[in-house]
């Protein structure tokens, strides 16, 4: 059974902060794998999050991580993981 899914728990998140998150990998398991590198630290980079206001922070970090997924460099990016070779578009 290929494993598809991954996660972060992250217990020092930030001084007063834990993050937990499961990525379910129906969009393949190399999407999973670059939100578990990737999404924490842009969550952190929102203006939202350096203000405190981390529900908010969550709903920003969402929607912008999930709009770079389809741009031509991720995309490059989720091929690597994938063990896709990449052609030369992007």
């Amino acid at each position: 059974m290929e494993v598809i899914d991954a996660h972060n728990c992250l217990l020092e998140f930030d001084e007063n902060t834990a993050l937990f998150a499961v990525y379910d990998g129906h969009g393949g398991a190399e999407v999973a794998q670059y939100c578990a590198a990737n999404l924490p630290q842009y969550i952190k980079e929102t203006k939202s999050y350096k203000e405190g206001r981390f529900n908010e922070a969550l709903e920003e970090a969402f929607l912008g991580f999930d709009a770079i997924l389809t741009t031509p460099k991720i995309v490059q990016e989720l091929k690597v993981l994938a063990g896709v070779e990449s052609d030369d578009e992007g």
